[in-house]
């Protein structure tokens, strides 16, 4: 706020309208404030009040005491509803960073177990199949042939002609 008024005066001083400025170095900004030189150079700002305006300017002081003293309830009560939900979501916060510190325990016991389980069950921890159930060699897929293929989407061609029809664009004539 300093800043804007010091900027607005310097804005004044540089840009002062002609006839604004007297010879004993006033310059008027806007009405009642005015910037004057005293007899040492040093400027001042110097500010003239009508004699209603300060009796204005004091009845709204007290009309904002007053407004304040009515809303002081309201805005501790609205304060303290804030306060009040700021508390339950960090209560809320801690219990979701509880509740995943508590399962990344039970899935890390839960590894620890098998891992263990599966070592002394004569296993070792690279061939996995025997705990897990799957056979330890690798399944190769077939594909049905056309007698073999009772589904009901089956292919009524066998392989080898399915393929020359999706690719027979390819095949060299």
């Amino acid at each position: 706020m300093k800043v804007i008024c010091v900027f607005l005066i310097m804005v004044a001083i540089c840009h002062a309208a002609p006839g604004s400025s007297t010879d004993d170095g006033k310059i008027e900004i806007f009405s009642g404030v005015a910037i004057e030189k005293d007899a040492s150079g040093e400027e001042k700002l110097n500010v003239k009040f009508e004699p209603g305006e300060l009796k204005e300017a004091a009845r709204t002081f007290e009309e904002a005491r007053g407004k304040i003293k009515k809303y002081a309830p309201l805005l501790a009560g609205i304060g303290v509803k804030v306060v009040a939900v700021v508390g339950l979501l960090f209560g809320a916060l801690t219990l979701l960073v509880t509740k995943a510190l508590v399962v990344a325990k039970l899935a890390f016991l839960a590894a620890a177990a098998l891992g263990i389980h599966k070592y002394f069950s004569g296993g070792s921890f690279n061939n996995i199949s025997k705990a897990s159930g799957f056979p330890a060699t690798a399944q190769q897929w077939t594909a049905p042939t056309a007698s073999g293929a009772t589904y009901p989407y089956a292919r009524s061609v066998n392989g080898q002609e399915a393929n020359d029809l999706a690719y027979k664009a390819q095949i060299p004539s």
